[in-house]
């Protein structure tokens, strides 16, 4: 990684073979620009601002200081002979002067008699115009809309914003957490129960989603407005940003966040957005734990879990830029951190890639900066692919044509666009001039090398699949007699032992039939001793009548002891839906005779049964029919890999699974049918593999989900990613997918 010593033994050359064209120049800087003392770091920068177009140039302490000692009399030789006089060895070079007057001139922040240079007016014309063409297009990626300037508005209702950005209403907002978070430690299980509701993906929880996603967007952008004007700023345009020019989203212009002194003010407007969603998230949260409303409490959730997700994977990561990139370069005092970032990967890779001598590093302050913006700007890419990815993957399960789109508007911008600006500067960089050869020759290396690694050299080739661990024998528990569940007298998944109670059903009509029908026997029994001091044929009858009643009291007896549900072996008891907390959510549940309430068993012989979607069952074992092993993770302890012998593969799928724990509404990730109300057809056909285990003392319990590999022939990773790309498509388009290879 790059240390200070590189931008050391490199020093910027103090003299410029352009100082002639602006020595004699008398300019100053326009009454109207403002201008505002920053701490960025352990440095002071100052910002000039023009109000009337919101640009703004940032300048070190020492340009600002050449600057300033333009007046309109004095030339520019003079102000930085001056300048050189009382800063010393800080004095700016007369590089960092011309760059300074440039970027004044090109905003127009300068006057004086004569522009510096005359054609970079129509060069600003051309800028602006193109800055304000890019704005509005966002690389043609990003289209905004400005629809309303909500200023004057705001300006009314500063004084209440000003006390709800203050020191009380943090506290407040931290109370509110604690108490959104505590809500959420004491109800997991119904954040999770939800949270696989909504990885099913179908169009009623879409809906929801996306209306809460756009409301809390709209309240996001509010944030920002209200916390810029409480600091002392101004939002002018609010508005819809049309994303891939499809999906509308809101936003506000608060760059004028930009200019303030402060520190932890620029840092509030960039955290409020963020603040402020989570404030109503958290409120959604109460809602969602306190009412009993359905609808209700599955709009606050949606909000909930939306707010958490887009904060988390958007607006705090600081690998894309939003809210957490600005929070990062303020508090580092790294301003402009994604440029400088690839500023600094674009000098690397010339210096040392290319070869190219004599070239200036980018300007950095110490070793620390320079590794932030190393890290940053290599990850920062990858991590907005994959964002860019998960998006498309996303949208395309509900709306194929609209993920199609994004998916090539993805490849455009991150491929093809990059490839052909790469193709540009190879041609016709003049820093290339003489080394173009060698440069060429090298990234074609490159190049070829990955071509060849990808399209030729073989590499491990796998097969994935889920299932369960399940024992290869088990006796069912089942109940003999209709009634309530009224108590667990075995924890699910514990051991058990053959006759031990599992769980107490309890049936209020027998046990008043057995009541009533004892009350008879004891009247009975009291008829038969006076009936012996009667007739014989009256003894007789009370006989007949007090066997009858004896009998019918046994058979209640054995009724009711048959509502202690015990086992029938030893073994581990476990439920028959395979998910433990399905039994123990079962107390109070009415059950009918012969329901099938779980399992006990046996632990000292299991089988995994994996489910092999039908797009990868033809690959793996069509192609390799003598593929006869296979290795697999259990859910809890992924570290240990096991191995173990494929025994038996049906040949025929089936659009259902027998595990209903493998679903994704109950955690897994074998997606239901929205449309099927028992929730159990599966989208696709899944072919059944059972492996056995080589260690038949494993460490691992009926129930346990697991996920299956099947080591395939090696094959160039470029074939294998194609092939899981057409697959993809191809199951989403309706079409059997076709083998790559």
């Amino acid at each position: 990684m790059v240390t200070q010593t590189m931008w050391e033994t490199a020093p910027e050359p103090t003299f410029s073979d352009l100082w002639y064209r602006t020595a004699d120049l008398r300019p100053r800087i326009s009454p109207h620009v403002r201008i505002t003392r920053q701490h960025q770091g352990p440095e002071i920068a100052y910002i000039a601002e023009d109000p009337a177009t919101s640009q703004y140039v940032r300048l070190s302490e020492s340009a600002y200081f050449f600057l300033g000692m333009l007046d309109g009399r004095r030339t520019v030789d003079e102000a930085w002979e001056a300048a050189c006089e009382q800063l010393g060895q800080h004095a700016p070079t007369q590089h960092e002067c011309i760059r300074a007057l440039a970027s004044m001139q090109m905003f127009g922040l300068l006057i004086g008699d004569a522009p510096l240079a005359p054609d970079m007016i129509a060069e600003r014309r051309a800028r602006s115009r193109k800055s304000r063409l890019q704005r509005r297009t966002g690389n043609w990626m990003f289209y905004s809309i400005p629809v309303h300037n909500p200023d004057p508005w705001l300006s009314k209702v500063a004084p209440a914003l000003r006390l709800i950005y203050s020191k009380w209403m943090l506290v407040i907002w931290c109370g509110l957490m604690a108490i959104a978070l505590a809500l959420v430690l004491n109800n997991v299980d119904r954040v999770f129960d939800g949270l696989n509701g909504v990885l099913r993906l179908d169009r009623n929880v879409f809906f929801m989603a996306t209306i809460a996603f756009l409301l809390l967007r709209a309240i996001h952008e509010l944030g920002h407005a209200s916390a810029c004007k409480a600091m002392g700023g101004r939002c002018t345009e609010i508005g819809l940003l049309l994303i891939g020019g499809i999906l509308p989203l809101p936003y506000c212009d608060a760059s004028s966040s930009w200019r303030f002194p402060e520190t932890h003010k620029r840092v509030v407007v960039a955290a409020a957005g963020m603040m402020v969603e989570m404030f109503f998230a958290a409120l959604a949260t109460i809602v969602w734990a306190t009412t009993s409303d359905a609808m209700v409490a599955s709009f606050a959730y949606h909000v909930m879990l939306v707010a958490s997700v887009t904060t988390i994977l958007f607006n705090v990561n600081p690998l894309l830029r939003y809210d957490g990139y600005y929070m990062l370069s303020d508090l580092a005092g790294t301003p402009n951190l994604a440029n400088r970032s690839r500023d600094l990967w674009k000098f690397l890779t010339e210096r040392y890639l290319l070869g190219l001598k004599g070239i200036q590093p980018p300007r950095v302050r110490d070793a620390a900066e320079a590794w932030l913006m190393g890290v940053y700007g290599a990850l920062s890419i990858p991590y907005r692919i994959f964002i860019g990815v998960m998006i498309i993957v996303v949208v395309s399960n509900q709306f194929l044509t609209v993920g199609i789109v994004l998916a090539l508007v993805l490849f455009i911008m991150m491929l093809v666009v990059p490839v052909l600006k790469g193709i540009g500067y190879m041609v016709g960089s003049p820093k290339l001039v003489g080394r173009r050869a060698r440069a060429f020759a090298i990234v074609g290396s490159i190049l070829g090398g990955a071509g060849v690694l990808l399209g030729l050299v073989p590499a491990p080739a796998s097969g994935y699949a889920t299932g369960t661990v399940q024992p290869r024998t088990k006796s069912p528990v089942r109940v003999q007699e209709a009634g309530f569940v009224t108590q667990l007298l075995a924890t699910p998944g514990s051991y058990v032992t053959k006759g031990q109670p599992l769980l107490q059903i309890e049936n209020p009509d027998a046990a008043t039939e057995l009541a009533m029908t004892q009350a008879r026997l004891e009247r009975a029994e009291a008829e038969l001793d006076a009936a012996r001091r009667k007739s014989a044929t009256e003894y007789e009858r009370a006989l007949r009548v007090h066997e009858q009643l004896s009998a019918r009291v046994r058979r209640y007896q054995d009724r009711v002891a048959s509502f202690t549900v015990v086992a029938a072996e030893d073994g581990r008891f476990i439920s028959a839906e395979g998910q433990d907390r399905t039994l123990a959510d079962s107390v109070g549940r009415y059950v009918t005779p012969g329901m099938l309430v779980g399992w006990v068993v046996t632990e000292d012989s299991v089988v995994v049964r994996a489910y092999v979607p039908d797009h990868n069952y033809a690959h793996i074992f069509s192609e390799h029919e003598s593929l006869e092993r296979a290795s697999f993770r259990v859910r809890g302890s992924a570290a240990e890999t096991h191995f173990g012998e494929i025994v038996r593969r049906v040949p025929a799928g089936e659009y259902s699974v027998a595990e209903e724990s493998l679903t994704t509404i109950n955690g897994g990730s074998v997606q239901t049918d929205p449309s099927d109300p028992r929730g159990k057809r599966t989208l696709e056909s899944y072919f059944v593999v059972e492996i056995v285990p080589d260690d038949a003392g494993i460490s691992v319990y009926p129930g346990q989900r697991a996920r299956i590999r099947f080591a395939l022939q090696p094959e160039p990773l470029g074939l294998q990613w194609w092939r899981t790309l057409h697959r993809y498509f191809g199951s989403r388009l309706g079409k059997p997918p076709v083998d790559a290879s």
